[in-house]
């Protein structure tokens, strides 16, 4: 499991000393909002690394399906893309600086990098659907966690982000049963 350095601690990149809550009108210090940017970077790192790997995936695909899988492959990593740029501006809403390279960015991933050099379409497409089932599972707990923090707006981003890997991991499962 990752454990933030003192470099790399969400505390080290806080622009504010102190954030008000909008909910209940409290102040919140960097240290209340750690668990939750602490989240939103591994999620980040996450939708980096499966958008990577989607995008390497529409470049390699071949087989009878390649025309379906190529075009599903590319809407995905431009969904991911979309879904990053807004956890990358909510990190910094929240009065932090998202990470700056990808060391930083990939640390405590909750998504491997497609090392095997496999490019079976099948083992791409469960590959995937695999990813899209761990982050769906993972996004669900952070909006738990987010809201549990009275941090709504984030809470409301987790779950999208949810809808979007459920749905995802449905579509993939579907062409499964090719």
């Amino acid at each position: 499991m990752y454990t933030p350095t003192k470099e790399s601690t969400p505390q080290s990149r806080n622009l504010n000393s102190v954030k008000a809550s909008k909910k209940q009108n409290q102040i919140i210090t960097p240290q209340e909002l750690t668990p939750t940017v602490t989240e939103l970077e591994k999620v980040l790192g996450s939708e980096t690394i499966l958008k990577f790997k989607t995008q390497s995936f529409h470049w390699n695909v071949e087989g009878p399906y390649f025309q379906s899988l190529h075009r599903l492959f590319e809407e995905q990593y431009e969904q991911l893309e979309s879904h990053i740029d807004v956890i990358a501006e909510r990190i910094r809403a929240l009065g932090f600086y998202a990470p700056h390279s990808l060391r930083a960015l990939t640390l405590g991933s909750y998504v491997d990098d497609a090392i095997e050099a496999n490019l079976n379409w099948k083992f791409m497409v469960e590959t995937l659907r695999d990813d899209h089932k761990r982050l769906g599972k993972i996004t669900t707990d952070a909006a738990k966690l987010a809201s549990e923090e009275g941090d709504t707006a984030t809470a409301s981003m987790f779950d999208d982000l949810t809808l979007f890997h459920e749905k995802s991991a449905w579509m993939l499962s579907s062409a499964l049963k090719i």
